[in-house]
C-alpha cells in the first residue's frame, strides 16, 4: 500500500510542476491585423466608370465612348489629360508584341489604334492577350477597332478645364467687408 501511496504523491506532485510551469510561460503576443492602405489605380476606376456609362448609352458609337472615357477621366483624375498618356502607355504594352504588330497588319488595322481599344477592354482582355495571344483573345473582333480612341480633336472641348484655387489675402477681405462711400452731389 505504500507504493501506492508513493505514486499518487508522484502523480500530484507532476500534476502541480506541470502548472507552474505553464503559468511560467509568457503568453503569446497578440497580433494586430495591420491595414495597407490600397494603391488604386485610376486608370482602372476610369475604365469600370466609362464601360459603365457607355453600357447606358443609347447610341454607342466611337464618339459616346471618347465622351464617356472623358466623362471618367474628369471625376477620377485632376488633370485629366493624364488619363488619355496612361491609355497611351498601356497600349504600347500591346505594340510593343511582335505577334500583335503581324496579327494587326495581317487584317489591315492600326495596331495603335486597336491597342487603344483594347485598353478600354479592360485588363482582363490585356492579360489573356499577353497569355494566350490576339487570335485566341479578340479575334476578328480586331477589326472593329481601326479607328483611333485617342485624337486630339475630339476631345479638346471634353476636358474639364482645371479648378485652380485663387488666393485669398487679407487686403480682399478688408475691401469686401469696407462700404463704399457713395459720391456727394453738388
Amino acid at each position: 500500500m505504500e507504493n501506492f501511496n508513493l505514486n499518487t504523491a508522484n502523480v500530484n506532485t507532476n500534476a502541480t510542476t506541470n502548472a507552474n510551469t505553464n503559468a511560467k510561460e509568457p503568453k503569446a503576443k497578440r497580433q494586430r491585423k495591420v491595414t495597407v492602405a490600397r494603391k488604386t489605380d485610376k486608370l482602372k476606376d476610369v475604365i469600370k466608370s466609362a464601360q459603365a456609362k457607355f453600357k447606358q448609352q443609347l447610341h454607342q458609337n466611337l464618339e459616346v465612348k471618347i465622351e464617356c472615357i472623358q466623362w471618367a477621366a474628369n471625376k477620377w483624375y485632376n488633370d485629366p489629360m493624364r488619363a488619355w498618356y496612361d491609355i497611351r502607355s498601356k497600349s504600347r504594352l500591346l505594340t510593343n508584341l511582335v505577334d500583335f504588330n503581324l496579327y494587326c497588319n495581317k487584317l489591315g488595322v492600326t495596331a495603335e489604334y486597336a491597342a487603344q481599344h483594347i485598353v478600354y477592354e479592360g485588363p482582363g482582355v490585356i492579360n489573356k492577350i499577353l497569355r494566350d495571344g490576339v487570335q485566341v483573345a479578340v479575334g476578328e473582333r480586331i477589326l472593329m477597332f481601326n479607328k483611333p480612341l485617342y485624337d486630339p480633336k475630339k476631345i479638346d472641348g471634353l476636358i474639364a478645364a482645371p479648378v485652380i484655387p485663387i488666393p485669398i489675402t487679407l487686403d480682399m477681405v478688408a475691401d469686401a467687408e469696407e462700404p463704399k462711400a457713395e459720391p456727394k452731389e453738388e
